[in-house]
């Protein structure tokens, strides 16, 4: 039996539903005889000596800046000096929330994405639009559910954002009209309230990070009306059909949701499946969308809102090259799990 670390998560997510991965990784380990230790990754004093002895250390962070920054440079740390089995692991999370470093990875990959440039320097952005075929897709490098993400039909569009991102910088793609003072001065009166009652004030900063300096620019696809969702755990493949917003034409956070496995393309499923092994992933997210009936791969990301996965009625696996369909449904957390156990096996084995 193995000693797990387990730093609790408790993230609210956009379809307003909460989710925690530790929770049910917490009844498995003791369902299945394994000893339990709960950290603080927020505990600079201790978290490291609350680590010793543990053979595995897990924890599903999330995209809130506080979350997502910490969590990446922890497990890089940890992964770079220690025995531990971690998830996710740095070749897992690395690139979380960040479209940048995922266009640099689908292009060292040879991965078919639509085709996407990367500004750092005002005037080639500038430049780029004069002759650029549009409309295109600008993101920022952040951003969930198809925020920070909008269509650009104009040179003057794409003008505009050049001089935000390389001005003051920006938190969102969205022009948001300023609140009534009214309702701003009610807000601030609330937060006040609550202080004084001294209620538990967010553990985290959910602000967005101010984003300067680089600017993403992505091919527009069109005839698409949904893209894939295609979450890939260890060797098992889950996916499903989201359909647009009316009248937009991004599918992420619409919550129009088709679970039959029949609309899911052969080629789609066989792609991400070779490409989370060939990247080395523990899990990866992939949004595919089809360019003349060729899936290219969108985004990708280690997280994702895993009751998504427990309503596929089933997965995909490869076997001998060949896509085998296993009918049931699977809690990722359980999938996560099963496939750590195995890993924590598989390195006591070469140890022996």
């Amino acid at each position: 039996m193995y000693t797990i670390a387990i730093q609790p998560d408790d993230a609210p997510l956009a379809s307003g539903r909460r989710q925690s991965f530790s929770h049910r990784w917490l009844e498995l380990a003791k369902e299945s005889g394994h000893e339990v230790r709960i950290v603080n990754v927020y505990d600079e004093e201790h978290f490291f000596s609350q680590l010793k002895g543990s053979e595995a250390f897990m924890w599903a962070f999330w995209n809130a800046p506080t979350s997502r920054e910490l969590g990446k440079r922890m497990m890089a740390a940890l992964e770079h000096v220690n025995a531990l089995t971690i998830f996710p692991n740095w070749r897992t999370s690395w690139f979380f929330e960040d479209k940048i470093s995922q266009r640099y990875l689908m292009e060292a990959s040879g991965i078919p994405t639509p085709t996407t440039w990367v500004f750092w320097r005002r005037q080639d952005a500038i430049d780029f639009l004069k002759q650029a075929k549009y409309p295109i897709v600008l993101k920022l490098a952040f951003g969930i559910c198809s925020d920070n993400v909008c269509l650009l039909h104009n040179i003057e569009e794409g003008e505009y954002w050049v001089a935000k991102l390389f001005g003051e910088g920006v938190t969102t793609l969205r022009i948001k009209e300023p609140r009534p003072l009214f309702r701003e001065m009610a807000a601030r009166g609330r937060d006040a309230a609550k202080a004084l009652l001294g209620m538990t004030p967010p553990v985290e900063n959910t602000s967005p990070d101010i984003q300067r300096g680089r600017i993403l620019f992505q091919e527009f696809i069109p005839d698409n009306d949904h893209d894939l969702r295609i979450i890939v755990i260890g060797k098992r493949a889950f996916a499903f059909r989201r359909m647009n917003r009316p009248g937009d034409f991004r599918a992420s956070g619409s919550g129009l949701i088709d679970w039959n496995p029949q609309q899911i393309d052969e080629a789609s499923i066989r792609l991400t499946l070779n490409l989370a092994k060939k990247l080395g992933q523990q899990v990866i997210t992939f949004d595919i969308v089809h360019r003349n009936n060729e899936p290219v791969i969108v985004e990708m990301s280690y997280y994702y809102e895993a009751w998504t996965v427990f309503q596929c009625p089933g997965h995909w696996v490869l076997k001998d090259n060949a896509l085998e369909w296993i009918e049931g449904k699977m809690k990722a957390e359980d999938a996560i799990f099963v496939d750590l156990i195995h890993e924590i096996d598989r390195k006591c084995s070469l140890s022996l």
